[in-house]
């Protein structure tokens, strides 16, 4: 799922050392050992995101950072980021929403369903009533 590496080598332009979260397993930086990670929890969530939206692999390269707690941070916040695909709502619209700008909150009915059912129905609620979506 996600995999971090670290620790570049500029002779043999190779990263030294990898962090990672899989569905399978984990390793990082923990107290104050490298070892198998005891985010477990982890684990399960991408077990579960595989099986619901398929295997999905996100590398990031730190070519400037050898250190394994700065690695293993970034990897957990790319996880949990990246476990579930984002939300897109896509619509068209004209003056009636003029005021309507990047950044802002947008409060979607229940009528919404309608035109676009709500696609991660089946880890929460379904239907989009009463949540609130980012303008990005």
């Amino acid at each position: 799922m996600v995999r971090v590496n670290y620790d570049y080598d500029l002779r043999t332009k190779t990263y030294a050392e990898q962090c990672f979260v899989s569905d399978t397993d984990s390793w990082g930086y923990s107290g104050s050992s490298e070892s198998r990670d005891q985010a477990t929890d982890r684990e399960l969530t991408a077990a579960s995101s595989v099986s619901l939206y398929g295997r999905r692999e996100h590398v990031i390269n730190l070519s400037m950072s050898n250190d394994p707690a700065t690695a293993t941070s970034i990897r957990n916040r790319a996880f949990d980021l990246m476990y579930r695909p984002r939300v897109t709502v896509r619509f068209t619209t004209f003056l009636n929403a003029c005021d309507l700008e990047r950044g802002m909150l947008i409060q979607l009915g229940d009528d919404f369903d309608s035109l676009m059912p709500y696609p991660l129905a089946a880890l929460t609620a379904p239907g989009w009533g009463g949540r609130s979506r980012w303008c990005g």
